[in-house]
């Protein structure tokens, strides 16, 4: 048998093998044509033999053919198969990526875009692994592209406590604010976390040192969760509302009102809609209720800390004394007389004041004494009232009275002043009587609409309008004594000799000098009025009003008092009626 020389290690094998059992290399060609060299020939082989081994050498020769097509890698395919396997593998990895909850999560840790619940994911990751900065911006990005997810508000709580690890309090209190005001429902769990958020920034303003804050946050937490331990907790640390000793309603008398603070707290009153403190009253002693209606609003105040509101409704009212009775019956008399008035109340305590000039009695009318009143002849109404220790008044007695005698008229239209009648007299005649003024002003006057004239005189001045019927004279101011009031009156006079020259109803002083004279609201009026604690300087008034076509308006006549005498004299008209009411 020969043998065959490996190409490859260069050891000899039988020329049967196909392959050297050295080193495996394939010798299939090397064994139908070898060479002498590497030949060597042991056996001689018969003719026939030599045949049949040519036959099987061309049957191992086909055979080696289909070994070496087996076996030989194709690369073309290889490549192809591996692009596919490629391409498959990265449409895998990006539907794993931009579609699965994990694959969100990797895009996120890796900055690459992703959806709001993995920024989430990733920003708790770096609050657990002390990676602050690195939490708050995931959880500010993860916010911003989702503020309306349906989970928010429990995302809002993470990111409410990776502000408070980070410092800042402002924005933690800011996300619990934004939990507690914008979250809706009135589920449990919407509950649950709204008070939670509630509790949480208070706790913040606690830690802070801002009680008062923390306190009104309690309040509006109690009043919006109707959770009462927030009411409870704020109860511990504001002073309680102050309380009143006299109890709420009505009352009768005058009362003493006190507030009282269990705490010793400064107190704050109002008796409006004032806010308080600010715009209170603070309390420092007891406060008197006379009559009416009240209603208190107190707080209590320490330092920044204020209790709730107390509330307290009082209606004081007064005892009303009863009318006064007279001792004359309504009727006609024959001639003036003295009448008595007396208390018919149970109160013995009481005061009567009248008038008999026609107006409405009041405490500053003349104070009836045992003397009685002396009624004037004419048509007199007698007015009285009772007043008792608390300045109630009672209702009012009238009784009217015709009494004999003669009666002197009121300051009327007939009435003038040196033959020159109010609205009537004329500028030149004026002129002509009195002289060319010192001064001539033209301009208006509240006295009268439109334009007018001021004379101005060492004497005084007067003063003229223009009318249809001439340039007629509305206002006369004189310390001339050549010019002369009505029925002889004049300056130098006293003013029992000007007023008695009046119809005058004989009424007395009241208590501050003022002397009614006589009153009628349609016709007119008169009285002295003092001017100062002295009473013998004042004002003489006499006034009534004018229903002349026309000029209708309001004629007044005042004599200046000084020392009890006459020392000016004005006359003066206004085309504004004047209702004398009193």
């Amino acid at each position: 048998m020969s043998q065959l020389k490996c190409p490859k290690c260069n050891k000899l094998s039988d020329s049967a093998s196909r392959v050297c059992p050295y080193c495996g290399t394939y010798m299939g060609d090397l064994r139908q044509t070898p060479t002498p060299a590497d030949a060597v020939s042991l056996n001689p082989r018969p003719k026939r033999r030599e045949e049949h081994e040519k036959r099987s050498t061309k049957l191992k020769n086909k055979n080696n053919k289909y070994y070496y097509k087996k076996h030989v890698i194709n690369w073309a395919w290889v490549t192809a198969i591996s692009f596919v396997l490629m391409f498959f593998a990265f449409l895998g990895a990006y539907v794993y990526l931009k579609l699965t909850p994990n694959g969100q999560v990797i895009l996120a840790r890796h900055g690459r875009d992703a959806n709001a619940a993995a920024y989430w994911t990733v920003a708790e990751e770096h609050l657990n692994t002390g990676a602050i900065p690195k939490a708050i911006e995931f959880a500010e990005k993860a916010y911003n592209i989702d503020p309306n997810a349906p989970d928010i508000y429990k995302q809002c709580f993470l990111l409410a406590e990776i502000y408070e690890t980070a410092g800042d309090l402002e924005n933690a209190k800011k996300t619990y604010r934004l939990i507690y005001t914008d979250i809706k429902g009135d589920g449990e769990t919407v509950k649950s976390m709204r008070v939670s958020a509630y509790r949480n920034h208070i706790r913040i303003l606690q830690s802070e040192n801002l009680i008062a804050q923390a306190a009104d946050l309690m309040l509006t937490a109690f009043e919006k969760t109707k959770d009462n331990s927030f009411y409870k907790e704020r109860s511990q640390i504001v002073p309680s509302p102050p309380t009143a000793s006299l109890p709420a309603g009505p009352h009768t008398f005058t009362q003493e009102l006190t507030f009282i603070s269990e705490g010793g707290y400064d107190i704050y009153y109002a008796l409006g809609d004032e806010t308080l403190p600010e715009e209170g009253i603070l309390y420092t002693e007891p406060i008197i209720l006379t009559e009416g209606a009240y209603q208190f609003r107190a707080i209590c105040v320490s330092r920044d800390l204020m209790s709730d509101e107390m509330t307290v409704r009082y209606t004081i009212s007064l005892p009303r004394p009863v009318a006064p009775k007279s001792n004359y019956a309504p009727g006609e008399y024959k001639r003036p007389f003295r009448v008595k008035l007396r208390n018919i109340g149970d109160d013995p305590d009481v005061r009567i004041y009248y008038t008999v000039d026609g107006s409405r009695p009041s405490e500053n009318s003349p104070e009836f004494t045992d003397e009685g009143i002396l009624l004037p002849s004419g048509n007199v109404i007698l007015r009285a009232i009772t007043v008792n220790k608390y300045g109630k008044s009672s209702n009012e007695l009238q009784v009217s009275y015709k009494i004999g005698g003669n009666v002197k008229k009121r300051f009327n239209a007939k009435d003038n002043v040196s033959g020159m009648p109010i609205m009537e007299y004329d500028y030149s005649k004026f002129i002509e009587r009195f002289g060319t003024p010192d001064k001539e002003l033209k301009g208006t006057d509240k006295l009268v609409n439109g334009s007018c004239t001021l004379l101005k005189y060492p004497w005084g001045e007067a003063r003229f309008t223009l009318r249809n019927n001439g340039n007629l004279l509305y206002y006369l101011d004189t310390t001339n004594p050549d010019i002369k009031g009505p029925r002889g009156t004049a300056i130098g006079q006293s003013v029992s000799d000007v007023s008695s020259q009046f119809r005058d109803m004989g009424q007395p002083a009241g208590p501050t000098g003022h002397r009614g004279i006589y009153y009628d609201q349609r016709i007119g009026n008169a009285e002295y009025i003092v001017d100062s604690d002295d009473p013998s300087f004042g004002h003489l008034n006499y006034s009534y009003q004018d229903y002349n076509a026309l000029h209708t308006g309001t004629v007044y006549l005042s004599y200046h008092i000084e020392s009890g005498r006459v020392t000016r004299i004005t006359y003066k008209y206004t085309e504004f009626m004047q209702p004398n009411i009193r």
